[in-house]
């Protein structure tokens, strides 16, 4: 899932271009879902086994119906919003090391590969992810704001000429 900016388009390449030709189990299908698709220009053909879905209106029945989330990102900045999403739909999330970044209380409940990995990993992944509610209640929106809250009434209650001090 993603927009089309470079990491994404990086990401989704790798599972065309890598991990999709390399899976031998005809059951397992690589549905590749969002604006990236608009702008990914796959080299050669597409899988058999994968699709560009393009943009949907609502990503839920996507996470709803898939066993397993991919996090293939190699760069970029920033936490992977993707990854949460695919944890709080339930799915047992595989990612990139790099992809895992930001989300340290998920670390020891996603498998971590590198890309050229995925393929046997997602085959040896099974459903659903059993991530405590706690792990993903610290990547909420209630616990985000709350946190932003806190930043911005901490920043609120310094004299005004406090805050425009660099120390």
């Amino acid at each position: 899932t993603g927009a089309g900016t470079p990491p994404n388009i990086e990401a989704a390449r790798a599972i065309m271009e890598t991990i999709a030709p390399s899976t031998n189990d005809p059951a397992v299908k690589y549905y590749i879902v969002g604006n990236i698709c608009r702008s990914l220009d796959v080299k050669g053909e597409t899988p058999s086994n994968a699709t560009l879905v393009g943009r949907a209106d609502d990503i839920l029945p996507w996470l709803q119906s898939a066993d397993i989330g991919l996090n293939t990102v190699i760069s970029g900045s920033g936490s992977n919003i993707k990854l949460a999403e695919y944890a709080a739909a339930g799915l047992p999330v595989v990612s990139t090391e790099f992809g895992t970044r930001g989300y340290p209380d998920l670390e020891s409940h996603i498998r971590v590969a590198p890309i050229d990995e995925f393929s046997r990993v997602v085959r040896e992944t099974t459903w659903p992810n059993n991530i405590p509610t706690s792990a993903l209640q610290a990547y909420s929106w209630k616990t985000s704001a709350r946190r932003l809250g806190e930043v911005y009434l901490g920043l609120l209650s310094q004299p005004v000429g406090s805050r425009n001090r660099r120390n």
